[in-house]
């Protein structure tokens, strides 16, 4: 059976996690938290992603398109910041768990937002790169918006094949090369591998040499992205093990 896709997939759900109220687009958010990743960081948990990943650690709220609570992105900010009083290790806000880029008008107008709640926070995107390799969103837009340097964006890139791609996110296989683009219109947005963005490479389910094959590509891009990749290791929390064994999906090895 073919994969789905992932454009259309996101097009059919903005609506639902990002519908517009007077003009704004809210998004949906499952919770506001903190959390220990980057070194400590407040994280926005959204519903709704446009993949439908076998290993996804936020499935419960990522596969959703309705429930959790629709804010603006004023809203948005300040709930984040509230999570950051008190923490002067909150060095990153981050959106996570669903796909931050649906309701992009949303993200364009919380970057912004956060940037002076948090001047001491830089904001990062945590995207499987889809629409923005699709031409859908502009990175651009974004840093303009909150400042160069405030934006971070994480492109996690899901197998290092096209059929293991279609295998693990239930997406049509040549996605992937959108993933791919991703990183390429990074680059020729004249940003820097390291500092402005960078890929994470999800670990455990191919052989070796299909991810030097994929780190080759990624040196075709920019001969920098194989030295900032950042392994992506599969978690198996149990409503992780669960989500796999029902998909019949299990890594060749662990973290």
């Amino acid at each position: 059976m073919a994969g789905f896709d992932p454009v259309r997939l996101a097009e059919r759900l903005e609506p639902l996690v990002a519908p517009e109220r007077l003009g704004v687009q809210l998004r949906r958010y499952a919770r506001f938290r903190w959390s220990r990743h980057y070194g400590g960081n407040v994280a926005g948990d959204v519903l709704g992603c446009n993949l439908r990943c076998a290993f996804c650690w936020a499935w419960r709220f990522a596969y959703k398109a309705v429930g959790g609570v629709p804010l603006a992105p004023w809203e948005a900010a300040r709930r984040l910041a509230a999570e950051a009083r008190g923490r002067p290790r909150a060095r990153v806000a981050r959106l996570t768990g669903g796909e931050p880029t649906i309701g992009w008008a949303h993200l364009v107008e919380l970057a912004p937002r956060v940037a002076r709640l948090l001047p001491h926070a830089v904001f990062v995107v945590e995207t499987n790169g889809i629409l923005l390799g699709a031409g859908r969103v502009d990175p651009l837009e974004l840093v303009a918006r909150a400042g160069r340097g405030r934006v971070f964006f994480r492109v996690s890139i899901k197998a290092a094949t096209p059929e293991a791609f279609e295998r693990l996110t239930g997406a049509a296989g040549w996605a992937l090369d959108l993933q791919l683009r991703a990183l390429e219109r990074l680059a020729e947005a004249g940003l820097e591998p390291g500092r402005d963005y960078r890929p994470a490479l999800v670990l455990g389910f191919e052989p070796p040499e299909a991810v030097a094959r994929l780190l080759e590509r990624l040196e075709a891009i920019d001969p920098r992205l194989p030295a900032v990749v950042e392994p992506e290791p599969v978690r198996v929390y149990p409503h992780v093990e669960r989500l796999m064994r029902a998909r019949g999906v299990w890594p060749r090895y662990l973290e």
